[in-house]
């Protein structure tokens, strides 16, 4: 099983590196024709949203559990508002249609995605910034062992067992 940190920090670097590769993208030069770099684009940005998807249902059971006194998840309300936003932007300009040319296509994410990543960056950065400190914290506590993440397989065994 992985702790905590670990996977926060993988996931922080996989975040990062995805979005740096669709700035590198976007930015290429000209020796890619117009129709494929605009597919690849949207593939990435589809992949930036997925990947971000699955870090905010992360980032809410690691709150949790840095939260709970004994390790155990407690339920959180969720106000992870700038996480959501990123998340509807990411999912709006993935999803958009063909337009009726790829040039205008390539302008309007042009314009578009410098914004969304940059919001991603300083999301990832308040992240980095608030649950470093927690999971180092609770690391090197000398009452509690590592901190653990159960893997999905354990998780869903407690539901299941749980009705």
């Amino acid at each position: 099983m992985p702790t905590v940190s670990t996977v926060f920090e993988r996931e922080i670097l996989d975040l990062s590196r995805a979005a740096l590769h669709l700035e590198k993208l976007m930015v290429c030069s000209d020796s890619i024709p117009s129709p494929v770099r605009y597919q690849q684009i949207i593939r990435r940005l589809s992949d930036l949203c997925r990947m971000w998807q699955e870090h905010r249902i992360h980032q809410r059971k690691l709150i949790s559990i840095l939260l709970s006194k004994d390790g155990h998840s407690v339920p959180i309300v969720d106000r992870d508002e700038p996480g959501f936003y990123i998340e509807q932007q990411l999912k709006t300009v993935s999803v958009s249609t063909w337009p009726r040319t790829v040039d205008s296509g390539l302008s309007s994410i042009r314009i578009a995605v410098p914004g969304i990543l940059k919001l991603l960056y300083q999301q990832i950065a308040r992240e980095r910034a608030t649950c470093a400190p927690l999971i180092h914290r609770r690391k090197i506590s000398a009452v509690m062992g590592p901190l653990m993440l159960p893997s999905e397989t354990v998780l869903k065994v407690k539901r299941a067992s749980a009705r």
